[in-house]
C-alpha cells in the first residue's frame, strides 16, 4: 500500500524537490562578444559549455542551452524540459510555409530553424509537416579539437581523375531505378530489411565482404543501417564515413508509395556509385572508408544519431563524415552548375576544402548553405564534435515529399556530377597523412622565440611538417618547413600574442590536418597556475601546474602570518618539483598565508601568485557551528530568521566548550577543508528547504574532514537532496557515493502528503524527540513536512524512526516506521544525519540528544559547567576573556601531562616574541593573564598577538585581539 501511495504522489512532490528548477533558453549570438580579436563562435560556444550551461544546438542566430539559472544573463527563457517533447525544424523558402503554433508552442525561431515544443511523437508530427526535423535530445554537444585543413589548390592527381572518370550516370540512374522499384522505403513499411539487404548485396556484389546491418531500435521496431568498408593500408583504424539514409517519405501513404528518387535514393546512390568506382579501379586509400546508409532519417535522422553515438561511445576516429542528401535535382530550364554544401561551425576549413577538391576535378561551381544544418544525417556527427562536409543541391526539388519524387523527374547526370565531386574529396580526405600529434608551445625566455614539438607520424610517404604562424588563427601569414619533430621560431614580438599550426605532408603533396597552438615569447617567467592547497595533518601542503618555459630554473616559496605581507621565503624548488609538504605549521585558530613565483636561469621572477589562505588540520578548537539556514524575515513559520536560528543553537549546545559559528549566508567563499580542519566537531543545520543544495557543492570538503577523524551532525531538510540533488522519490545511492559511503544512507523515501510529528527512539541512549506544536502552521496539527524517510546501509545505525499521529496507510502516515536519524562511521570519523531541522523539535529534549551524540557517541564530555578535555590535544587553551581586550585577559590552558615543563608566550604577527607568561611545570589547570605588556612591562600596540603554549614537541596556538 505504501508503494501505491508513493506512485500517486511522486509527481505532486516532483516540482519541490529538483534541487534547482532546470531551465531551457536560447541565447542569442549578438550576447556572445564576438567582437573581440579571435573570438569565433565556436570558441564563444565552448567557452559556454565549459561554465554552468549544456549547449543542445546552436546556429548564427541563436545557441540553445540548459542551464540551473532562472534569469540567465541575455537569454530568452525558453521554460523547462522536463516535459513535452522539443523539436528542431528546418524552415526557409525552400519549404512551403506552414504555421507551427498549430502542431505545438513556437519557442523560438532561429533563422533557418525554428524550435517547438509539442506532445505530438515524430510518427504524429511528420503526418502535420512536411520540413525536416530532429528531436532536441537536451544531450550536451561533444567539443572536439578544432583542425584547420589548407586550401591552396595543388596539382591534379591522375588516381583521382582516374576514380572521377569511372562515375557513370548510367550506373547512377540503375542504382536510381532499383531504389524507387521498392515503391516505398518508409521507416515503418513492412519491406525494409528487404530494401536494406538488397543494398548490403550491392556492396557486396562490388566485392566488399565486410558489409552488414547495423541495427537499432526505435519506436518499436527494429531498424538497420547497412555499413561497408574499405580498409585503409595506412590508418586502418582511421575513418572517412561516407553516408546518405535510404527511407522516403510522402505525405500520402508512405506505407504504400513513397519513391523518394531524389529524396533520398539519390544520397545511397552517391555511396553506392562511389563503392563501385573504388573496387572497380582497385583503389587502395590510405584510411579506411566506410560507406553507411541510414535509417529513419525522414522522421528525426534516428539511423546517423544511433551510429554517432556508437561512435563517440567506441572513441572511433572518424576523419570526416561526408553526407548527401538530394543530390539529384537542377533547374528543369537549363544546366546549372551550382551544388550547395552546408558548413558546419568548428569545421568550416573541411567545408572549404571540399568546394576547393570540387572546383579542381569538376564543373560544378559550389555555394555555401546555411550553418549548422538540422536537416540531414551529418547533423547528428557535428552533434558528437565529429568533423562534416554535406552535399545538397542547389535547385530544391519542386516535387518535395511526393508520389512525383520519381527518375522521370531528376536529372542523373548532375547527380553523378556530384558524385564525381564527392568522390574525388573523399580521396583526397583519404589520402593526407596524419596530423603531427602532441604539439606543444614552449616559451624559450629570451622575448623573442618560441620552442614547438611534436610527435612523429607514422606514414611511409612523409616527406616533411609545415608550419604556419601569425599574429591571429586566421591570420598566418609566416611558413616554414623541417622534417624535425621540432623547431625555433625566432623574430618574434615580447609579449605578443602567436599563433601557430603544424601539418605534415607526403610525398605526393598531400597535406593533413593542421594542429594548433598559440603561445607568447616573454623575458620573465610566468606566473605559476593552479596553485592549491591540501591540509593534512600537522602538514599543509602545497601544489601547483608546472611552467613550461625553456629557461625555467625554479620555484620560490614564501610564508606568512599576515595576507598584507610576503613573508619569509621558506623553500627555493627545483623546476621538477610541483609541491611541498610544509611541515613547520602549528594547527589553530590562525591561517597561514603563502605566495609562489618562478623564476629563471638569468633570475628573472614571475610576478607572486593570489595569496593562498590555509592551515594545517589540528581538530582541536572545540565545536563549530555551521548555519546554512537563509535568513528570512519571519513571516511564516518555516521562513524563521537568521536570529532566532541562531538562539536556538546558541541556546542548544550552551554549556559546551569553546564553540564557534559559520553562518553561510555571510560567506561570500566556498568552504573550504582548512576553514573547518581546526575544529573537533561540527553540527551542520538547515532550517528551510528554499535552497537547500550547498553540502553537495563542498561534499568532498566534508569527506576529507570527516576521514581525518572530524564529528560531524546533520540536521536538515531533504539530505538525499541537500548531498546528492535527487530529483524524485524513492532514491537508492551507489556505494561509493557520499550520502551512502560517508552518512551510512543507501536510499531516501518521500511523498508531499506525509507528516511527521516525532523521532521515535530505536536505539538505546537517545531520548524521543517531539515536534514543537508552535513553530509549525496550526493547520498541521503538531506535524512537520519535508522530513525524508532514510534507508541506513548495512554498515550504519538507524537511531530514529519516523512517526505521527496518522494511520500508517494514510497519506500522512505512509512514511511512518521509516528511519530519520543514522549514525555511521567513517575511518577515523563519525557523523550522525537528521532528515529534520533540531529547529523544529522541542527544544530541551533536543538540547538532550545532541549533548549525547557530542559526549557518548562523538567521545567528548560535554556536562553543563564542566570544562571539556578534547582527547586530540595534549595541551587545550581555552577561550581567553575578554576577547577583544584594552586592558587585561585571562587566559586558562589546560594539560594532560604536569610532569614536562611548559611554556607559555606571546608573539606578535612578524613571529617576534613580546611576552613570556609561563615557564614551569603545570599543575594540570593555570590560569594567567596579560596586560598588553612585553617582557620589558612596556605597553604594546593595538592588533591581533599570538599565544603560544609549549611542552616539550607539543604546541598549541590561540588568536588573541588588544584594542586601546
Amino acid at each position: 500500500m505504501k508503494k501505491f501511495f508513493l506512485l500517486i504522489f511522486a509527481l505532486l512532490s516532483l516540482s519541490i524537490l529538483c534541487a534547482v528548477p532546470q531551465y531551457l533558453i536560447g541565447l542569442p549570438v549578438s550576447e556572445l562578444s564576438l567582437d573581440k580579436e579571435d573570438k569565433t563562435l565556436r570558441r564563444a560556444v565552448q567557452d559556454l559549455a565549459e561554465t554552468d550551461l549544456e549547449i543542445y544546438y546552436y546556429n548564427d542566430s541563436y545557441v540553445i542551452a540548459g542551464t540551473d539559472r532562472n534569469n540567465y544573463p541575455g537569454a530568452i527563457n525558453l521554460g523547462t524540459p522536463k516535459s513535452g517533447k522539443f523539436y528542431l525544424i528546418t524552415i526557409g523558402e525552400r519549404y512551403s510555409k506552414f504555421d507551427f503554433s498549430t502542431v505545438g508552442e513556437v519557442l523560438l525561431e532561429m533563422g533557418s530553424v525554428v524550435l517547438i515544443k509539442t506532445d505530438r511523437d515524430e510518427i504524429q508530427l511528420r503526418q502535420k509537416i512536411q520540413n525536416p526535423f530532429v528531436p532536441l535530445l537536451l544531450e550536451p554537444m561533444r567539443f572536439s579539437e578544432t583542425l584547420s585543413l589548407q586550401t591552396a589548390i595543388s596539382s591534379t592527381r591522375n588516381e583521382i581523375e582516374n576514380l572521377i572518370n569511372t562515375v557513370s550516370e548510367d550506373s547512377v540512374l540503375y542504382f536510381l531505378q532499383c531504389l524507387q522499384n521498392f515503391s516505398t522505403r518508409y521507416a515503418l513499411a513492412d519491406n525494409h530489411l528487404t530494401v536494406t539487404n538488397w543494398i548490403k548485396s550491392q556492396f557486396q556484389r562490388f566485392g566488399i565482404n565486410n558489409s552488414v546491418l547495423h541495427s537499432f531500435q526505435w519506436y518499436g521496431t527494429m531498424q538497420y543501417n547497412v555499413v561497408a568498408t574499405i580498409t585503409g593500408t595506412v590508418y586502418p583504424d582511421t575513418y572517412i564515413i561516407v553516408g546518405g539514409h535510404y527511407d522516403s517519405i510522402t505525405n500520402d501513404n508512405p506505407m504504400i508509395f513513397a519513391p523518394g528518387a531524389d529524396d533520398n535514393a539519390s544520397g545511397t546512390v552517391a555511396a553506392l556509385e562511389m563503392a563501385r568506382v573504388m573496387m572497380a579501379t582497385n583503389y587502395q586509400p590510405k584510411c579506411s572508408i566506410r560507406f553507411v546508409t541510414f535509417a529513419a532519417e525522414e522522421v528525426g535522422l534516428w539511423g546517423s544519431s544511433n551510429y554517432a553515438n556508437m561512435a563517440d561511445q567506441t572513441n572511433m576516429n572518424i576523419r570526416v563524415m561526408i553526407n548527401h542528401d538530394m543530390i539529384a535535382n537542377t533547374s528543369p530550364n537549363f544546366w546549372d552548375p551550382r551544388v550547395l554544401l552546408m558548413p558546419y561551425d568548428g569545421f568550416i576549413s573541411h567545408t572549404d576544402y571540399a568546394a576547393m577538391i570540387t572546383s579542381q576535378y569538376t564543373a560544378l561551381q559550389p555555394v555555401y548553405g546555411y550553418l549548422n544544418s538540422s536537416s540531414s544525417d551529418s547533423h547528428s556527427f557535428w552533434q558528437h564534435g565529429f568533423p562534416v562536409v554535406y552535399f545538397f543541391e542547389y535547385n530544391f526539388s519542386s516535387v518535395y515529399h511526393s508520389n512525383d519524387d520519381t527518375v522521370a523527374n531528376l536529372d542523373p547526370v548532375y547527380c553523378a556530377s556530384v558524385i564525381r565531386a564527392s568522390t574525388a574529396v573523399t580521396a583526397s580526405f583519404a589520402n593526407m597523412p596524419s596530423p603531427p600529434a602532441n604539439l606543444t608551445a614552449q616559451d624559450e625566455g629570451t622575448g623573442n622565440s618560441i620552442h614547438l614539438s611534436w610527435n612523429p607520424v607514422p606514414d611511409p610517404d612523409f616527406s616533411y611538417f609545415h608550419i604556419s604562424w601569425g599574429p591571429s588563427q586566421n591570420n598566418l601569414i609566416y611558413s616554414q618547413t623541417t622534417t624535425n619533430n621540432e623547431i625555433s621560431i625566432t623574430g618574434l614580438n615580447t609579449d605578443q600574442l602567436y599563433f601557430f599550426a603544424v601539418s605534415s605532408v607526403d610525398f605526393s603533396g598531400f597535406e593533413s590536418y593542421s594542429l594548433a597552438t598559440q603561445c607568447i615569447p616573454r623575458l620573465i617567467p610566468q606566473t605559476p597556475v593552479s596553485f592549491i592547497d591540501q591540509p593534512l595533518p600537522e602538514i599543509v601542503k602545497l601544489s601547483w601546474q608546472s611552467n613550461t618555459e625553456l629557461d625555467l630554473a625554479g620555484y620560490k616559496l614564501y610564508r606568512s602570518l599576515n595576507s598584507s605581507e610576503t613573508g619569509a621565503l621558506i623553500a627555493t624548488l627545483p623546476p621538477t618539483l610541483c609541491s611541498y609538504s610544509d611541515s613547520n605549521v602549528q594547527g589553530g585558530e590562525f591561517y597561514y598565508y603563502y605566495r609562489l613565483c618562478a623564476f629563471d636561469n638569468d633570475n628573472n621572477s614571475s610576478p607572486f601568485t593570489p595569496v593562498l589562505k590555509t592551515r594545517p588540520l589540528s581538530m582541536n578548537c572545540g565545536l563549530l557551528i555551521i548555519d546554512e539556514t537563509a535568513d528570512f524575515g519571519g513571516s511564516g513559520p518555516f521562513q524563521p530568521t537568521d536570529e532566532a536560528v541562531d538562539n536556538f543553537y546558541d541556546l542548544l549546545i550552551d554549556g559546551l566548550w569553546n564553540t564557534a559559528h559559520f553562518d553561510l549566508a555571510d560567506y561570500t567563499e566556498t568552504l573550504r577543508l582548512c576553514d573547518i580542519g581546526i575544529y573537533s566537531v561540527i553540527i551542520w543545520h538547515g532550517n528551510d528547504f528554499s535552497n537547500m543544495i550547498y553540502p553537495n557543492q563542498v561534499k568532498d570538503v566534508l569527506k576529507n574532514y570527516i576521514y581525518y577523524g572530524g564529528k560531524v551532525l546533520f540536521s536538515v531538510f531533504h539530505p538525499g537532496l541537500a548531498f546528492e540533488l535527487i530529483q524524485g522519490y524513492p532514491s537508492f545511492f551507489p556505494e561509493d557515493s557520499f550520502i551512502n559511503e560517508v552518512l551510512g544512507i543507501s536510499g531516501t523515501d518521500y511523498t508531499i502528503q506525509a507528516r511527521f510529528n516525532k523521532a521515535e527512539s530505536v536505539y538505546s541512549g537517545y531520548p524521543d524527540i517531539n515536534v514543537d506544536p508552535n513553530k509549525v502552521p496550526a493547520s498541521f496539527n503538531g506535524h512537520l513536512y519535508q522530513v525524508e524517510a532514510l534507508t541506513a546501509n548495512s554498515q550504519a545505525t538507524p537511531i530514529y524512526h519516523y512517526a505521527s499521529a496518522y494511520d500508517n496507510n494514510s497519506p500522512q502516515g505512509i512514511l511512518n516506521g521509516g528511519v530519520v536519524g543514522v549514525q555511521n562511521t567513517y575511518f577515523s570519523g563519525k557523523t550522525v544525519t537528521f532528515s529534520f531541522p533540531l529547529y523544529f523539535m522541542d527544544f530541551n529534549q533536543s538540547r538532550q540528544v545532541v549533548h549525547h551524540i557530542i559526549e557518548n557517541y562523538f567521545g567528548f564530555p560535554v556536562a553543563v559547567g564542566d570544562e571539556v578535555n578534547i582527547p586530540v590535544a595534549e595541551i587545550s587553551i581555552l577561550p581567553n576573556q575578554p576577547n577583544p581586550f584594552s586592558v587585561s585577559t585571562q587566559i586558562n590552558i589546560l594539560c594532560k601531562n604536569s610532569n614536562a615543563p611548559l611554556q607559555v608566550q606571546v608573539f606578535n604577527l612578524k613571529g617576534q616574541l613580546i611576552k613570556t607568561l609561563f615557564q614551569g611545570k603545570p599543575e594540570g589547570k593555570i590560569t594567567l593573564s596579560w596586560e598588553g605588556n612585553d617582557n620589558n612591562g612596556k605597553k604594546v600596540s593595538s592588533g591581533i598577538y599570538f599565544l603560544k603554549a609549549q611542552q616539550g614537541n607539543k604546541v598549541q596556538t590561540r588568536k588573541i585581539l588588544l584594542l586601546k
